[in-house]
């Protein structure tokens, strides 16, 4: 299987997320991250499903717009997540293990074929 074939297999949500906290302030606008990410998106060819952004710390668990995307995949809707950072999706161990967990079993995929 051609490794432009596997990229096509999976389709993406983007997530993006700024906190309202201080220490976030130097952190990419949402805007700038939505731009960002389409931008790969098109250049890379990634399918797309939907775009969601948050406005909420990731230090504790519980954001509504991530658990919401942790169900959309969970559902079939994406196997796959495009973020401008790794941080931007968890920075507890409850939604960490979320990805983690979702990534062991297969269902999030990893593209090792782009960047």
């Amino acid at each position: 299987m051609s490794s432009a074939m596997h990229i096509h297999m999976i389709k993406y949500l983007i997530y993006c997320r700024k906190s309202s906290e201080d220490e976030d302030r130097q952190i990419l606008s949402i805007d700038a991250q939505i731009s960002e990410l389409k931008s790969i998106a098109s250049q890379e060819g990634l399918p797309v499903t939907a775009t969601l952004t948050e406005c909420q710390s990731a230090k504790e668990p519980g954001r509504a717009i991530f658990n919401d995307m942790i169900h959309r995949i969970e559902r079939g809707e994406a196997n796959g997540i495009l973020a401008w950072k790794l941080d931007r999706l968890a920075r507890n161990f409850d939604d960490g293990g979320k990805i983690i967990g979702l990534l062991q079993r297969g269902i999030i995929r990893e593209d090792v074929s782009s960047h």
